[in-house]
Order: structure tokens, then sequence, then C-alpha cells
């Protein structure tokens, strides 16, 4: 079961506030809160993966909720503690990635590696969008958005980025393709058995 971590911020009042900056003692209390609730329903479905994924950035507003750091979901998974409490990444392109956030993505992929238990693989070219911005035909001109493109439509480096956790991995690969691309699926999948073979896989 895939899982989109708390929001510090929610979604529904972008709106109406500006970037939100939580006191620490507040986030601890948030992420506390989070955990035994996860902790309960991890006890009680114990052959059900609960996958965290990392959180989408938007423009304006990030950070709205602590997952968009990969590195920082997965201390989060660490204080849960249990084995059937895992993390399903998102990826980006690693530019855009240290762009919004000064930070390695494949640094923080292969620090998550321990943790990845699921995977939905879809291609974008990385640039960021405004939480009110949801038309895709909009967007994708100017390769903008969380694009759900074809594997090798987009940016992103598979292959490099699989190369930090793929051999350890035992989860699915799902190619989670918007509607407009269904019938690219059979594309998307060969696309993606081309990278696998070049692990060996």
């Amino acid at each position: 079961m895939v899982y989109h971590p708390g929001r510090y911020l929610p979604e529904e009042e972008f709106a109406s506030r500006g970037p939100l900056s939580l006191p620490q003692w507040e986030q601890q209390a948030l992420l506390g809160r989070e955990a035994e609730l996860l902790q309960a329903a991890a006890a009680a479905f114990p052959n059900t993966i609960i996958a965290m994924e990392n959180a989408r950035p938007y423009l304006h507003h990030s950070p709205y909720c602590y997952a968009e750091i990969p590195q920082v979901l997965t201390d989060q998974i660490r204080r849960i503690n249990r084995d059937n409490v895992r993390m399903k990444p998102r990826f980006r392109p690693p530019p855009s990635f240290r762009q919004f956030y000064g930070l390695d993505m494949l640094a923080e992929i292969r620090g998550a590696a321990p943790f990845i238990a699921h995977c939905h693989v879809h291609d974008n070219f990385g640039h960021s969008v405004y939480a009110s911005e949801k038309i895709q035909t909009h967007q994708l001109p100017f390769g903008r958005g969380d694009s759900h493109m074809p594997v090798g439509w987009g940016n992103i480096p598979f292959k490099t980025l699989f190369a930090e956790f793929i051999q350890g991995y035992d989860g699915l690969l799902i190619c989670e393709l918007r509607s407009r691309y269904f019938e690219q699926t059979g594309e998307a999948a060969k696309n993606l058995a081309s990278i696998l073979q070049s692990f060996g896989i």
C-alpha cells in the first residue's frame, strides 16, 4: 500500500496560506503522532507493506511536507521501526533536485536504498509547478509537472538512479502512466526492461 506522508501544511490550505514554518517542537510532535498511527497500522496488517512515498515539491509552498527530502523520510521510517513500513521513492532528474533543494539526488537514493520496497516508474522533465496548476496539457510543453510519461520520454536517468539500489531490490516496478499514454504502456515496459537488462536483471 502506498502511503503519502503527513503534511505540515495541507494542500487544501495552499490558496489561503503562504509557506509555512512550524517550530521544531511542533514538527516533532506531528512526526511522533504519524509514527504512532503507522506503528498501529503496521501491527494490524503485518503482511502488508506500507510504502511511504516522498512528496513532490511545489513552487512557493515547499517545504510543506517533511517527506520532500528522501533522507528525512528515511529518518521517519527508522523512527517507526517496523519491518513492513518502507519507502516508495518519487524519482526526479538529479539537476532539478539539486536546483530545488541544493541536495544530491543520487546520494539521497543511496541512503534510502535499504528501505525501498516499491517503485512507480514514469518519466518527466523535472520542472516544478505551483500547487494550483493541475492541467497536464498546459504544463507539458514547458517540461513542468509530474507528467507520468513513459520511461525514456523525459530527463530522468533511471539507469543512474537504479544503480544505487536495484541489485538488492525485491519489490515491484510499476509503469504508472497518465491515461493519455496508455497506448504507449508497451513502449514504457520495453524501455524499462532494457534498463534492467543492463544490470543483468
